[in-house]
């Protein structure tokens, strides 16, 4: 169990405004135990909030962040530096170097703006079917007009704008 972390370095400013900027940035996940039905909300309405699919009450996760995640360019920036590195470095570095590679290419492509993910066992889990490739599920989702994505959260984890009930709905009809 090595590797499962990333130091990071940054610069902290001292600024009311900056501060105070943060809190557009966070927010809650509104999410139904029952159907999975998730919504991201800037504020907490109650506690005991019914949820619009299947009238189940809701449970809150927050607060927490619900903007973008990832600074793009910096990412586009590293990846180029990897490879750059990965074409000069000993094995070692290589295979170190390619895992953050696809790590940071991951983050570059995900919908970073969608704070929560799907995982494929939850999804065939309701299906009480076995999964379907990740690739697979994303190009459901894509060619049926839904924005989607991998997350570096999770191996088998997806990003999608599409509701769990959707989803579950598409995967259904996969094939038939």
């Amino acid at each position: 169990a090595n590797r499962h972390y990333l130091r990071i370095y940054c610069i902290v400013k001292l600024s009311n405004d900056l501060a105070n900027n943060v809190y557009e940035n966070i927010g809650y996940v509104k999410h139904c135990p029952k159907c999975g039905f998730r919504e991201t909300l800037k504020i907490k309405n109650n506690n005991s909030e019914k949820c619009f699919s299947c009238a189940n009450t809701c449970k809150f996760a927050g607060p927490l962040w619900i903007k973008n995640l990832f600074d793009k360019n910096l990412l586009k920036n590293l990846i180029h530096h990897y490879e750059s590195d990965i074409e000069n470095q000993n094995s070692k570095n290589n295979k170190d170097n390619a895992k953050l590679k696809k790590i940071f290419e991951t983050a570059s492509i995900e919908l970073d703006d969608i704070c929560y993910y799907y995982t494929l066992d939850k999804v065939f889990s309701n299906l009480k079917t076995n999964p379907k490739s990740l690739d697979s599920i994303l190009g459901l989702l894509t060619s049926n007009g839904y924005l989607s994505s991998k997350t570096i959260f999770s191996p088998s984890g997806f990003k999608t704008n599409a509701s769990l009930l959707e989803i579950i709905d598409l995967v259904k009809n996969f094939g038939s």
